[in-house]
């Protein structure tokens, strides 16, 4: 008898032996896992907002020096669409009044979140007298480009159509 004793004190002591505190390699991804998701989460934080898409555009349309009055300018952010005819295509338009001054509103979007990284936005003004060729300015500029933009267009030049006026704010 006494060697079965022996034999279950045995049994018992290795089994009791064997058996660890589980608490702390379960803290560790705990751990990780904490880390990681507040690491991350403020490049997608709820933080309702406005993010500007295109600055306010202003300026006067030129043709010969004189101003031009009548001329259809449509603005597009993004890429252009463009028909094969040569015609302006445009998500909102104005007509020059009678000293070729335009005018258009800066976009603003409304955004739940807020995104961590460089966005490089673009817009376009394309400028169509009645009977003749269109003009386009074409420009870009980070997050929105600057608050406002006053343009000098020239007709004369279809492919890059107007600069900036010494006036226009610069960017901040």
């Amino acid at each position: 008898m006494r060697k079965n004793e022996t034999r279950e004190k045995t049994e018992t002591v290795t089994r009791t032996a064997t058996v660890r505190p589980r608490s702390r390699p379960r803290s560790r991804p705990r751990l990780f896992l904490f880390i990681v998701v507040f690491g991350l989460l403020p490049a997608c934080l709820p933080f309702p907002h406005h993010q500007r898409r295109a600055p306010a555009l202003s300026g006067v349309v030129h043709a010969a020096d004189l101003p031009r009055a009548g001329v259809r300018v449509h603005r597009t952010l993004g890429t252009p669409p463009r028909s094969a005819a040569g015609q302006c295509l445009g998500e909102e338009s104005v007509v020059t009044d009678a000293e070729g001054r335009f005018a258009f509103p800066e976009v603003r979007d409304f955004l739940w979140f807020f995104v961590y990284g460089d966005r490089l936005d673009t817009w376009q003004l394309c400028f169509q007298p009645e009977g003749e060729d269109a003009a386009v300015y074409e420009a870009s500029g980070w997050w929105g480009g600057p608050p406002a933009q006053a343009l000098i267009c020239a007709l004369e030049d279809p492919g890059q159509a107007c600069v900036e006026s010494p006036e226009s704010p610069s960017t901040p």
